[in-house]
């Protein structure tokens, strides 16, 4: 992990300036498409930036912050630490703040990752995909909130147990997001939000992949800095 580098799935996270500036955000959204034998490409979206303060000063001060990293474009420590030829766009989508960050990322289904080799990935691995068998899979630690969409199948990880033991086989329709893949095909909230009881699941096909997390300050409309931003 990067120096002052804290994974955005945390509560608040600190953006560049030191770690002096609490941010949080209301989801973060992934983009990975895997397009070279060691490479990926990337674009990583955190919606509804803001701050747990109502203080106007703290504020103003973390808007000033945020137009620094909006005019940094092409940053050399991205927020997303695992992006290489990084560069940044910060924009306003539907009355929140969005910073969108793209560029390049180890290849995460290569030889080198999956074999664990690869040192960068055991400490600070946001992507973290391991091919299982016929599948492609992320495991969702509830740090990392809800899951709001994906191109892949949300479940939970006893109906995954039981796929893999070949008791039950279950089409993968890739057609709509956040699909939910039970024996009665709807979420149990009680289950599947428990830690450690959730997934995704992708063909071993698949060469690209969507997710989207919500994050601490969703709901709270008061910590968006949209309007001092403007």
């Amino acid at each position: 992990m990067k120096p002052c580098a804290i994974t955005f799935f945390a509560a608040v996270i600190f953006i560049l300036a030191g770690c002096s500036t609490p941010f949080t955000y209301e989801s973060v959204e992934w983009r990975v498409a895997v397009d070279a034998p060691e490479n990926a490409s990337a674009v990583v979206r955190y919606n509804g930036i803001g701050v747990n303060s109502k203080n106007e000063e703290e504020r103003k001060k973390a808007v000033e912050e945020l137009k620094k990293i909006a005019a940094d474009k092409n940053p050399s420590s991205p927020i997303t630490s695992e992006l290489t030829d990084a560069s940044r766009k910060v924009f306003i989508e539907d009355g929140r703040i969005v910073i969108e960050e793209s560029g390049k990322i180890r290849n995460p289904l290569s030889w080198f990752v999956q074999t664990g080799l690869n040192p960068f990935s055991w400490f600070d691995d946001e992507v973290n995909l391991t091919i299982n068998r016929n599948h492609i899979i992320k495991n969702i630690e509830s740090a990392q909130g809800e899951v709001l969409a994906t191109s892949g199948q949300v479940m939970d990880e006893d109906t995954y147990e039981t796929i893999l033991k070949g008791e039950k086989m279950i089409p993968m329709d890739l057609n709509r997001d956040t699909q939910w893949q039970r024996r009665d095909r709807e979420p149990i909230e009680e289950a599947v939000f428990r830690q450690r009881l959730q997934v995704i699941v992708w063909p071993s096909s698949s060469k690209s992949f969507y997710w989207k997390f919500r994050g601490p300050a969703s709901g709270k409309e008061w910590q968006s800095l949209a309007e001092e931003f403007k």
